[in-house]
């Protein structure tokens, strides 16, 4: 039930994201398209490696996710991680790490 629930935030920000970028080069956009732009003319694959690169950052995000989600399902967590002053597994008592 968590997972959808991770899986569901995950969708909304990405969304949130992808929503405020298309707002944030709309203008940019017009502008290069305007006949009195001296902006390049747009070669004729771009559609292929805008959707190669959109499939790649989403790609992305799934190996990220599926990882993240292995990692809380093992409990996998490292030293370095834990909060100051909290002993991780298996140390009896407090270690200042900065003494030495």
């Amino acid at each position: 039930m968590r997972v959808a629930a991770h899986l569901g935030a995950m969708r909304g920000r990405l969304l949130a994201v992808t929503l405020g970028a298309a707002a944030a080069a709309t203008p940019h956009v017009v502008a290069a398209s305007s006949d009195s732009s001296r902006a390049l003319d747009v070669p004729g694959d771009t559609a292929v490696a805008v959707a190669l690169t959109a499939l790649g950052i989403v790609a992305l995000f799934g190996v990220t996710s599926v990882a993240f989600l292995y990692r809380k399902q093992r409990g996998l967590r490292w030293d370095y991680q834990l909060a100051d002053g909290t002993l991780s597994e298996g140390e009896g008592e407090s270690a200042d790490h900065d003494s030495h």
